[in-house]
């Protein structure tokens, strides 16, 4: 009988080796956008417009969230109605998630050391009335990065960053009427030691050439997001199946005496 129980508790003991080792793994990412600003461009000298852009009903936010193997979720939030410095973070063993934005730079990062999920983000719209014939023309940095390190019984995970920038008009209804532009890029890398980067500046123009003002929109975002997830060898299920087994023959045995 002690030789039947030590052999259980070996198996689990094994099993349970194989799944804490699975957790090995490390994921890194960061998004960001950086020197954004704008300026605006007189489409007609002859009007006598001077080009002028007034913002109104500005919202910004930043989000940090994780959670660990058992499904319990940490997170934390901020919100400005202006683009003044707010950040957030979550911080424990083997995780860091962090998310900030200011006036000319939002940015979201991720080291992630143990198995779960994880979401950062840093996010604003405002509003904005463009003189008559005037160009609204936005610019920036976009910096993307992406790291996987895990070992190779892992598969199933990722981890995505992504930039993106639009601007559109806003009609009668208050709702957006489709014209604009946008700037957008992710990154993605998996399993297996995958790695992806990007480093880019964009300019991003919207232009207004009736003789009324023009009611619009912009909106950015950086976002990192992504998962470990352990996926064990079908050798440690069946380790961990021959010990559960066991055991369950030692308790019925134990129940007819």
């Amino acid at each position: 009988m002690k030789s039947v129980m030590k052999l259980a508790l070996i198996s689990l003991g094994l099993s349970a080796i194989c799944l804490s080792n699975s957790a090995s793994a490390q994921a890194t990412g960061n998004a960001s956008i950086s020197n954004f600003s704008y300026r605006l461009v007189d489409l007609n000298t002859r009007d006598g417009v001077t080009p002028s852009i007034s913002f109104s009903n500005t919202q910004a936010s930043v989000s940090t969230e994780y959670s660990d193997l058992w499904g319990d979720r940490y997170q934390s939030s901020r919100n400005g109605n202006d683009l003044s410095a707010i950040q957030t973070s979550q911080s424990a063993g083997g995780v860091y998630v962090f998310s900030e934005l200011e006036s000319n730079r939002f940015a979201s990062s991720a080291q992630f050391d143990q198995l779960g999920r994880f979401d950062s983000s840093a996010r604003f719209n405002r509003d904005f009335i463009l003189s008559a014939n005037t160009a609204l023309i936005f610019s920036g940095t976009a910096a993307l990065g992406a790291n996987f390190n895990v070992p190779s019984e892992l598969w199933g995970n990722s981890i995505y960053a992504v930039t993106n920038v639009r601007i559109t008009d806003i009609g009668a209804n208050g709702s957006p009427a489709g014209h604009g532009a946008v700037f957008e890029r992710g990154i993605t890398a998996h399993s297996l030691n995958d790695s992806a980067a990007l480093n880019t500046n964009f300019t991003l123009a919207f232009v207004n050439r009736g003789a009324n003002q023009l009611h619009g929109n912009v909106s950015a975002f950086a976002v990192v997001n992504g998962a470990i997830v352990a996926v064990p060898e079908p050798e440690t299920y069946g380790m961990m199946l021959l010990g559960l087994g066991v055991l369950g023959m030692l308790a019925r045995r134990r129940a007819k005496l």
